[in-house]
């Protein structure tokens, strides 16, 4: 699994889909991953987020990071990760218990500010590897 700073480094776009639908987020992603984005966000007041996620990292999750923004309460920590995402970005509206979220239902570990991801092995029972927290909008 490629930690999220070196793909970072290897191409330093991260793809917010805002808004994307679920049967757009395939066609999306391949436009993406022939860029060479490797991170792919949906924000969770993303119409469908759960579903794009899904489809997303089914066809992507080897090639691309995957996983969810406007994360704002911890349950959503665990929907992200049963669509198979495997990127949580919060916002401090609810920062501890998305931090508790993390590090006990993902084995992650949150990092405070952008760019600057907790990291973890694959661990836990989920899946989550790449957590940020970022001010709120």
């Amino acid at each position: 699994m490629t930690p999220f700073r070196t793909r970072l480094q290897r191409s330093p776009l991260i793809a917010i889909l805002r808004g994307i639908t679920a049967n757009e987020a395939e066609p999306t992603g391949v436009t993406l991953v022939e860029a060479g984005i490797e991170i792919i966000e949906v924000p969770l007041n993303s119409p469908a987020p759960f579903s794009s996620i899904e489809k997303l990292a089914r066809a992507f999750g080897d090639t691309a990071l995957v996983g969810a923004g406007t994360v704002l309460r911890p349950e959503h920590v665990d929907a992200v990760s049963n669509a198979g995402g495997r990127l949580i970005v919060h916002i401090r509206s609810d920062r501890r218990g998305c931090r508790l979220a993390c590090t006990d239902r993902c084995a992650a570990r949150s990092g405070d500010g952008y760019g600057a991801p907790g990291r973890t092995a694959s661990e836990g029972p989920h899946r989550c590897t790449e957590v940020l927290a970022g001010a709120a909008a």
